[in-house]
């Protein structure tokens, strides 16, 4: 089906021929492979709803300055698909929902998995002095394991310190970024880093910069002065002695987690079953009372001769996210 070719006379002397078609479906396919073979349409061809405009002068030769083919995009209409618009645009649709597919599934694969968080609020006989906030998550790798990711953050006063530990999967140190920042101004900055039982560390203070080196006993952790949360670790380890660097003083103590029975905790106006230990920092050193859940998650620590408590600000969630 074609309909008849106008003429239309233009403003400079050139005749415009306006060459328009409508075919079927099967018609237009072969046309569009016939157009193909010849490297595009002929002047007058009309694809499905595709058009070509002639340009010619006033004796009906088309000057080489005005001489072009303008094709538009199909207009459907009722009756005839423009079927490769359609199927183009299907296919990039069909393709851009594939690829977000794949990202959602390669970016889930890569979460890590929230082991615990929260925060203690911390008070000395009885007046709050500080607050503590934890995150610990498990990272994945990429050789198929998971890293232990850990950060906290203790205020105190106008003394701020930021602590953030990755160990492996079974939460043995790998390296080690704290800060501290007092009255406002930077402190003590601290990086340190362990391959096997060799610990290196990088401190950056305001009078200089210092390096020391340690050969750590086998599975040694760190803990730090001050950071509630790396306790965790240190029961999960008892009872017996567990070794551990402290960083900022540059040692390796000796800690005897001992259990001290079942106890109750009580969070927000609710009453959490624990477990209690005694950590004692050698012979003669500082002994903390540490309370957990079933699971090991920390609710409380205490400093006796301090008379420091730190205690859970909200209960730990039922399940790990």
């Amino acid at each position: 089906m074609s309909t008849a070719t106008p003429h239309v006379q233009s403003q400079t002397g050139c005749m415009v021929r306006i060459h328009t078609a409508a075919v079927s479906t099967t018609a237009a396919a072969a046309g569009i492979h016939a157009s193909r073979a010849n490297n595009g349409p002929a002047p007058g061809a009309c694809i499905s709803g595709f058009c070509s405009v002639e340009v010619t002068g006033s004796d009906n030769t088309p000057p080489p300055s005005h001489r072009r083919s303008a094709r538009r995009h199909p207009t459907p209409r009722a009756g005839y698909a423009p079927t490769t618009y359609v199927y183009g645009l299907l296919m990039k649709r069909s393709l851009a929902c594939l690829a977000l597919l794949l990202l959602s599934a390669r970016t889930a694969h890569g979460q890590a998995t929230v082991v615990d968080d929260g925060s203690f609020t911390i008070s000395r006989s009885g007046d709050r002095i500080g607050r503590e906030d934890f995150s610990i998550r498990h990272v994945p790798t990429t050789a198929g394991a998971f890293e232990t990711l850990t950060r906290g953050v203790v205020v105190m006063g106008t003394h701020r310190l930021t602590f953030e530990l990755r160990g492996d999967s079974i939460g043995l140190p790998l390296r080690l970024q704290s800060k501290v920042i007092d009255e406002g101004r930077p402190g003590d900055n601290l990086r340190i880093e362990v391959a096997g039982r060799r610990y290196s560390a990088r401190a950056m203070r305001s009078s200089g910069e210092s390096a020391r080196e340690l050969v750590l006993p086998a599975g040694a952790l760190i803990v730090e002065d001050g950071v509630l949360h790396a306790l965790q670790f240190v029961v999960a380890r008892g009872p017996g002695v567990v070794p551990a660097v402290v960083p900022s003083r540059g040692v390796v103590v000796m800690l005897t987690v001992e259990r001290a029975g079942a106890d109750h905790v009580s969070i927000a106006l609710q009453s959490i079953e624990a477990r209690k230990f005694i950590v004692r920092e050698g012979a003669d050193g500082i002994v903390r009372e540490v309370w957990t859940d079933a699971t090991g998650r920390l609710l409380k620590v205490a400093v006796p001769a301090d008379h420091l408590t730190a205690v859970r600000d909200d209960a730990p969630r039922s399940t790990p996210r």
